[in-house]
């Protein structure tokens, strides 16, 4: 039988400064892994200050002092608003084997390598099976 939960996150203000090399924010503590099967992650985007881009993500690790590098997912917002997916990211596979996962955010600018910042905050939906 499958079940979730929903989770408020607080407000953070992330930051970006290369378009290449993306920035992973920490939205949530590590978590067990095996029973997640699914992630829908809307959030909000304001007071953009210059080329800041940001996309949900999840990583995930065996070992969390050497965790896999973060996966982006869904829509990239580059504007200021709200991003809410109209599905759920089907991650049974991608976490398979592995003990531990958070979920974040992947951060980068548009163009350029200006220090850009905004405000970010999110509804997580997390599906177990």
């Amino acid at each position: 039988m499958q079940s979730s939960t929903t989770t408020d996150t607080p407000w953070v203000t992330a930051y970006a400064n290369d378009p290449t090399t993306a920035i992973f924010v920490a939205l949530s503590p590590w978590m067990n892994a095996p029973p997640v099967t699914g992630l829908r992650v809307a959030f909000e985007l304001l007071a953009r200050i210059g080329n800041f881009q940001v996309q949900a993500a999840y990583q995930t690790a065996n070992d969390v002092r050497n965790p896999d590098s973060p996966v982006g997912f869904g829509n990239t917002k580059a504007t200021q608003g709200y991003e809410d997916p109209s599905g759920v990211q089907d991650v049974a596979t991608a976490f398979a084997g592995k003990n531990y996962h958070r979920l974040g955010y992947l951060c980068t600018n548009t163009s350029g390598t200006s220090l850009s910042f905004a405000r970010l905050a999110a509804t997580i939906l997390t599906v177990y099976r």
